[in-house]
């Protein structure tokens, strides 16, 4: 069973990479990846936390609040996970998926079969974005979806309509774009 119970966002001191793909490239503006099934090489982070079946990480910044900075990484290896610690900046290769636990959660986007981990430097400094300070949540909408059609009652418990309206997100008005602009939520 995968147990992932929180999100984490942060900002974090980190260079360029040349020819890293960072995770705002990979989540993308939407809610499904632009990167969906392929195999990408050279993903780059800092890690940010570390849970019981992998960790986030969290790239350079494009400054766009309707991108995440951060993805997580997914591994049942002990042994790989492992391998890194919080504050590492490091290079990996993985495969993107969308993974939800249940049919009636949404999709989340995340890095499986992490490989070839290169630790670029250590000990880098991890900074938590603080809710209600560096960045306030909208409180009017939910989403888009439901705007549309009638409000959060629009469709009650169908959230599979959300992903595959796959619309590009808008953080500063919509609740769970603003929520998963932050980094992976479960």
């Amino acid at each position: 069973m995968r147990s992932r119970s929180f999100f984490f966002a942060s900002t974090a001191t980190i260079v360029s990479t040349a020819a890293a793909i960072e995770p705002y490239q990979i989540q993308g503006s939407s809610p499904t990846s632009p990167y969906l099934g392929q195999s990408l090489v050279g993903i780059h982070g800092v890690v940010t936390a570390k849970g019981p079946n992998g960790w986030w990480i969290q790239g350079l910044s494009d400054n766009n609040n309707a991108t995440s900075d951060s993805i997580y990484v997914f591994t049942s290896s002990l042994a790989i996970r492992n391998q890194t610690a919080v504050g590492d900046e490091i290079l990996l290769n993985g495969k993107v998926a969308e993974y939800r636990a249940d049919t009636g959660d949404l999709f989340l986007t995340e890095i499986t079969s992490p490989s070839n981990i290169t630790k670029l430097s250590v000990g880098n400094i991890v900074t938590p974005i603080v809710l209600g300070v560096d960045r306030l949540p909208p409180t009017t909408y939910y989403s888009a979806v439901d705007e549309e059609n009638g409000g959060i009652l629009g469709y009650p418990g169908n959230v599979t309509t959300y992903s595959a309206a796959n619309r590009t997100f808008q953080p500063d008005k919509y609740g769970l774009d603003f929520w998963s602009s932050l980094g992976e939520i479960s």
